[in-house]
């Protein structure tokens, strides 16, 4: 099963506000730059996990048959238009008889962010703004180890 984004989530799973106090910055001048981070965290979690930090709908396209069940690309599952029956667990799975070349609408997402995850996410944010040019490769492992500590105990890999 493939996905797509087709209604983003404008909103941020840490405020600005909250990523700024995060780093003891004061400032304005470099607001679009810690916002392209926070930014480049959740897309790394969605890619990574396949985890949705905030409600956010998608187009999900059945590839192959389904009788039982099957685990979605994306969780965890808020609703799926067209009354079908799923779990909303980490992955999240549909439940039915579908045929392949079916879409459907997905909404997933956390009404509610974990702690440990907006945790990665100013984790994440702070490392890249603090340090944008990696200065070894131990660094930068060093830094992905942490951040991918937090998030494994969420979503699933393909």
């Amino acid at each position: 099963m493939q996905y797509e984004i087709i209604q983003p989530n404008n909103e941020t799973a840490v405020t600005l506000a909250e990523a700024k106090k995060h780093m003891r910055i004061t400032d304005t001048e470099q607001d679009d730059m810690i916002l392209l981070y926070i930014r480049t965290a959740e897309n790394f979690i969605l890619r990574r996990r396949n985890l949705a930090l905030k409600p956010t709908q998608f187009k999900v396209t059945i590839d192959k048959d389904i009788t039982g069940e099957a685990v979605l690309p994306i969780c965890p599952v808020i609703s799926i238009d067209g009354g079908y029956t799923f779990t909303s667990g980490q992955p999240s799975k549909i439940i039915g008889n579908i045929s392949a070349g079916t879409t459907l609408t997905v909404t997933a997402g956390f009404n509610q962010i974990p702690f440990d995850l907006k945790a990665a996410v100013l984790l994440y944010t702070s490392e890249r703004y603090w340090n944008r040019e990696a200065n070894s490769a131990a660094k930068l492992h060093q830094i992905e180890l942490g951040f991918i500590d937090l998030i494994n105990h969420y979503g699933w890999t393909t």
